[in-house]
C-alpha cells in the first residue's frame, strides 16, 4: 500500500491526557493513509494505547550498530583532553527539555559539593539543541564540559567510566 503521510515518532508522552485535537489528529492521519514508523516497542506500545491504529504502526529501531569493539579507553580519553585518572561521566542526546539533562547537571554538582571531598571528577555533555545555553548557565563548573556534536560517540563511550 502506499502512504500518503509518514512519520516517525520516537518519544510519545504517555502521561499526556489523550485530548480531543489528538484523538481527530489519529483518525485524520489513518484516513489519509498514514503510517507511523516508533523508534521502539515502548513507543509502538504507548501509540496502540492512545488509539493509534495497528495496521499503521511500523517499528524501525534508531541509533548507531555497536561496533566489532571500543576505541582503546587511553586513547579516547587522549583524544578529549581526559586525565586518564580522573572518574568521567558521559551524557550524549539532543539537547531539549525532555530529555532531562538538567537533572543529570545538578546532580553531579551535588556530588561535587558533598563532603568529604567528592572524587575528581568530569561530566561530558555530547550534544546540542535548544537547551544547551541554559545548562551551560546552570553548570557554571569547569568540571562540566559541553562537546556539541561528536562524530564518533564510541569514543565518547570508551573514555566515560559511565554513561
Amino acid at each position: 500500500r502506499r502512504a500518503r503521510l509518514v512519520a516517525t515518532i520516537h518519544h510519545p508522552d504517555p502521561w499526556r491526557p489523550c485530548d480531543a485535537g489528538r484523538i481527530l489528529a489519529n483518525r485524520l492521519f489513518h484516513r489519509l493513509g498514514g503510517i507511523a514508523f516508533a523508534s521502539s516497542e515502548a513507543t509502538r506500545s504507548v501509540l496502540a494505547a492512545g488509539g493509534f491504529p495497528e495496521s499503521a504502526l511500523h517499528t524501525c529501531h534508531l541509533g548507531a550498530p555497536a561496533p566489532e569493539r571500543l576505541p582503546e579507553r587511553a586513547a579516547a580519553r587522549r583524544s578529549l583532553g581526559l586525565d586518564q585518572n580522573r572518574v568521567t561521566v558521559a551524557t550524549l542526546c539532543r539537547l531539549t527539555e525532555d530529555k532531562g539533562v538538567v537533572h543529570v547537571v545538578r546532580a553531579f554538582q551535588r556530588i561535587r559539593r558533598t563532603r568529604p571531598a567528592p572524587p575528581d571528577c568530569t561530566l561530558l555533555v555530547a550534544g546540542d539543541g535548544p537547551e544547551r545555553e541554559r545548562l551551560r548557565q546552570i553548570a557554571r563548573d569547569d568540571a562540566v564540559r559541553f562537546l556539541g556534536r561528536v562524530p564518533d560517540p564510541y569514543t565518547l563511550f570508551a573514555a566515560a567510566d559511565l554513561h
